[in-house]
């Protein structure tokens, strides 16, 4: 997906609908989904549509937790 000027929550949706439908099955390639805290990414709905697909849900780490290695 080619966007030019901004990327709302509204194309943020919309790329997330057709990329789950590419994904395989974890641990497979093309299985993972990594989000970050951007606002974009908190978009209601978002989680919804990722976990219609998945089926693994990791805790949330942060930079504190991988510095003091864990």
């Amino acid at each position: 997906m080619i966007v030019e000027g901004s990327f709302n929550g509204d194309l943020f949706a919309s790329f997330i609908s057709d990329l789950v439908l590419k994904m395989n099955p974890f641990p497979a390639p093309k299985s993972v989904i990594v989000m970050d805290n951007c606002a974009i990414h908190k978009v209601p709905g978002i989680r919804d549509i990722i976990e219609s697909k998945c089926v693994v849900d990791l805790p949330s780490v942060s930079i504190t937790d991988l510095s003091a290695g864990g």
